[in-house]
């Protein structure tokens, strides 16, 4: 039971993570609808994203000091016209500050805390955030739509196994703030990604086992009758669909249908839409496939 809640939590941790990451960054991007033209400063951010990519983190040093007294200086101007968008920048500055200044240098972080700091500059409209967030949000949070006296039954019932397995995640999470904020390795936010990678291939599908597949992503419009008759189609190709999953967009006239098929029949399916006049991306293989 605890190998299997472990599995579950580095599954999901990862992916509601960032799907979470990214409504913090959509909403925080809204900032320059409230505080004004902080174009000047924009500039600033991107002169010190281009010495770190440029591996001049001494020079990155000085220019992100004149960051830091500009952001100071307007701080009685700007910081009244919306104290919580000013503070969510404030708190990006701070970690681009000690990040670019850091010693030893560390320019993989330096460039992702500056990345954090940049978005805090973009100007988007607020109620956007949940709708940029998309179907990924959605996948991740369909057990908030469920009932609470339910869960809180399951969750009260095995706490005791679920205690190490949350405390074992929490002290993971510590670690990969860490490396958000250049107190530790990189390496930390790439292992807990492939942990939760691995986690998810160990999901057996709908055979058992393991068994991997490709997808074929096809593009569809949103129209009555495309679905089904993108079924009708694969159907009559006489190839055994493994999965259907399906992505759209609020406000775009397409969605993509994700098909799972077996390796050994991605190509004749693909071939055979293609005839039918579907239009599909290149399909996702696994790693270990040719």
């Amino acid at each position: 039971m605890k190998q299997i809640l472990l599995s579950v939590a580095l599954i999901i941790a990862p992916v509601a993570l960032f799907s979470g990451v990214h409504m913090v960054t959509a909403s925080t991007a809204a900032v320059t609808t409230g505080l004004g033209d902080l174009s000047s400063l924009k500039t600033i951010v991107a002169d010190v994203q281009a010495k770190v990519a440029a591996g001049d983190m001494q020079g990155a040093a000085a220019r992100v000091t004149d960051w830091e007294t500009a952001w100071d200086h307007g701080q009685t101007a700007i910081r009244p016209l919306n104290p919580t968008y000013w503070g969510n920048i404030d708190a990006a500055s701070d970690a681009a500050l000690s990040s670019v200044r850091a010693k030893p240098a560390t320019p993989d972080a330096a460039k992702a805390v500056l990345a954090s700091l940049m978005a805090g500059e973009l100007t988007l409209n607020p109620p956007m955030s949940a709708q940029l967030a998309g179907q990924g949000l959605r996948d991740v949070t369909r057990i908030a739509a469920s009932d609470s006296q339910l869960w809180f039954g399951i969750l009260r019932a095995n706490a005791a196994a679920l205690h190490p397995v949350l405390t074992s995640l929490y002290r993971r999470l510590e670690s990969f703030i860490e490396a958000l904020d250049g107190k530790a390795e990189v390496s930390e936010i790439f292992d807990f990604l492939d942990q939760g990678r691995t986690g998810r291939q160990l999901i057996p599908g709908k055979h058992g086992g393991k068994r991997q597949y490709v997808v074929l992503p096809v593009l569809i419009d949103d129209t009555p009758g495309q679905l089904k008759r993108l079924f009708n189609d694969a159907g009559d190709a006489n190839i055994n669909i493994e999965d259907v999953s399906m992505e759209h967009s609020p406000g775009q006239p397409t969605g993509v249908v994700q098909i799972s098929v077996a390796p050994e029949s991605a190509d004749e399916l693909l071939a055979y839409l293609h005839g039918r006049g579907w239009r599909i991306y290149p399909p996702h293989k696994p790693a270990n496939l040719p």
